[in-house]
């Protein structure tokens, strides 16, 4: 069996050079992957048969495309140059993950998957994003940092969960589980688009006009008392004629102001530097913020399982699967787990400095590391978080109905008290000063 020397650099950039024994080329870099080292480089060394020493070094030659041990971006490593580019929506990057995992299953390399599927893309944004990770994957043998330089289309989570699919040896996989994640996240988004402009329309077009057309009801029926208003045309000329009047007074620059407010605050939560905010904030949510830590936990443990299962020590497999889950806030709490972590340290006890699993699950992980089962242990938590992820949901598409109807009544209630009250309070004025005046 021949003898390869490498070169590369671990999981924090640190170089790594020496020499490995395998069968062949593409499997020397795929044992090293799984060690957390990616090669740069690799040449044949010395051979099993006898053969001279070479009296220099070895001249290396660039890696073969295999999958690579992925690299995350840490403070003494330098961030990639980000491009900047439109949004793509969660059911575009459903679809494309779809493609992506259908062409890998089928044995197409990554860049050539890429590549193809850029080819197809009809969005220039997006084409010409896909078409530099194709080139940038065929080069290097990293698709997660070309993604990584498009963080307007893939988000971090999605760059972290494709590094740790590289460096486990399980991208198909991944690519199917990011379709579902971006499935999910746009029917969340559809609804909440449409909770959103419910409470536009009926807060700050719906009480307006209701406020609006109340004063000109009091104005309509004073007339019709003092016997100004004889006919249906006139009544409906001086209706419509002050509630034109009346409208443009305070309710036209709530409706202004109000949708000025909105359009701000939701420009100022979509800025790039407020990402950590808003998934602190959809933690903290009451229904929402349990369904989030449970997806983020099934992804989490789900990627432990197959790194583990890949040989990679548990600090790198850890530092790995945190960077996969969706939301930046719960990556923050995973990886305070690793502060004083080296490559010996146990999953149990990273577990107890996060705090992220009860006790019982801590116990399950720390039994199975001394068994040598961690890859059951893991999936066993992937199950049981799975199963909780299943109930929020529901909780969570029954929030969403209920918040609707509930904020429909309200609104709904306010506008005809507003209505109505106006309008009763003009006919009783009314009648009082035709008593007074007779």
């Amino acid at each position: 069996m021949p003898t390869f020397r490498f070169e590369g650099s671990d999981v924090v950039g640190s170089p790594r050079e020496g020499q490995i024994t395998a069968s062949d080329a593409n499997a020397a870099v795929a044992q090293l992957s799984r060690q957390g080292v990616r090669v740069s480089r690799i040449a044949i060394a010395t051979q099993s048969a006898p053969a001279p020493a070479p009296a220099t070094k070895p001249r290396l030659t660039a890696a073969p495309a295999v999958r690579p041990a992925a690299v995350q971006p840490t403070a003494d490593r330098p961030q990639p140059t980000a491009v900047r580019t439109p949004k793509v929506s969660n059911r575009h990057l459903s679809f494309l993950f779809a493609q992506l995992a259908s062409l890998w299953n089928a044995g197409v390399a990554p860049s050539l998957a890429v590549s193809r599927l850029a080819d197809q893309e009809r969005r220039p944004h997006l084409r010409g994003a896909l078409t530099e990770i194709a080139r940038e994957t065929a080069e290097k043998g990293s698709l997660s940092s070309g993604m990584a330089r498009y963080p307007d289309i893939f988000a971090p989570g999605t760059v972290g969960a494709i590094a740790a699919a590289e460096a486990g040896g399980y991208l198909p996989e991944t690519c199917r589980e990011l379709e579902e994640r971006y499935r999910d996240a746009s029917v969340v988004g559809l609804h909440s688009r449409l909770l959103r402009a419910e409470v536009l329309i009926a807060g700050l077009i719906g009480i307006p006009l209701a406020v609006t057309w109340t004063k000109a009801s009091v104005v309509m029926t004073d007339e019709i008392v003092n016997g100004g208003a004889d006919s249906a045309d006139v009544r409906l000329d001086i209706l419509f004629r002050e509630a034109w009047r009346a409208f443009f007074g305070w309710p036209v620059w709530m409706m202004v102001g109000g949708f000025a407010l909105y359009l701000l605050v939701r420009w100022a939560m979509k800025q790039r530097g407020q990402l950590s905010l808003r998934h602190r904030i959809g933690l903290a949510l009451p229904v929402f913020g349990h369904f989030a830590k449970q997806q983020n936990l099934a992804a989490f443990n789900r990627h432990l399982e197959r790194l583990s299962a890949a040989g990679l020590h548990p600090a790198l497999a850890w530092r790995l699967a945190a960077g996969a889950v969706p939301n930046t806030a719960f990556r923050d709490r995973l990886l305070s787990g690793l502060q004083g972590a080296g490559e010996q340290t146990p999953y149990a006890q990273i577990l107890q400095r996060a705090r992220v699993l009860g006790a019982e699950e801590s116990h399950v992980v720390a039994n199975a590391e001394f068994t040598g089962t961690l890859p059951d242990a893991f999936r066993h938590l992937v199950r049981s978080a799975e199963e909780k992820q299943a109930v929020w949901a529901k909780a969570r598409l029954v929030t969403f109905m209920t918040s609707a109807a509930v904020l429909t009544g309200l609104l709904v209630l306010v506008a005809l008290t507003t209505f109505y009250g106006g309008y009763y309070q003009g006919v009783i004025n009314a009648a009082l000063k035709g008593t007074e005046g007779e």
